[in-house]
C-alpha cells in the first residue's frame, strides 16, 4: 500500500513491542477513576475489546470513567476502524467535536 511507503508500520508495531512497559506504567492506576468526560468509539467485531477487557468491556469502562458521555459502536467493523469504516468514524468524530464545542 502506498500509505506505508513513507512511514511504514513502525508506530503500530511499537505499540505491541512496548506492551510490557505499558502494563508496568499503568499498574499504579489500577482502580483509579478518571473524572474527565469521556467518549468511546468501538466496533462490533473488534476482537481486542473482549479479548483484553473481558466479557463486559463497556461496563468496565463505565467503572473507570463514570462520566462516560457516549459510546458508539460501528457495526460490521473490526479493529482497524480508520481503514474499515472511515466515513462512519469521521461522522461520529465530527458529531463529538460539535457537541464539545457547543458545551
Amino acid at each position: 500500500m502506498s500509505e506505508y511507503s513513507q512511514s511504514g508500520f513502525t508506530g503500530g508495531l511499537n505499540w505491541y513491542r512496548s506492551m510490557d512497559i505499558k502494563w508496568a506504567q499503568r499498574k499504579p492506576f489500577e482502580g483509579v477513576q478518571s473524572q474527565v468526560p469521556a467518549w468511546f468509539i468501538g466496533s462490533e467485531r473488534d476482537v481486542d475489546l473482549e479479548g483484553f477487557h473481558g466479557e463486559d468491556p463497556i461496563g468496565l469502562m463505565r467503572a473507570i470513567f463514570p462520566n462516560l458521555v457516549d459510546v458508539q459502536m460501528i457495526p460490521k467493523s473490526g479493529h482497524m476502524l480508520p481503514l474499515e469504516a472511515a466515513d462512519e468514524l469521521n461522522a461520529i468524530l465530527l458529531d463529538y467535536l460539535a457537541r464539545i464545542s457547543a458545551a
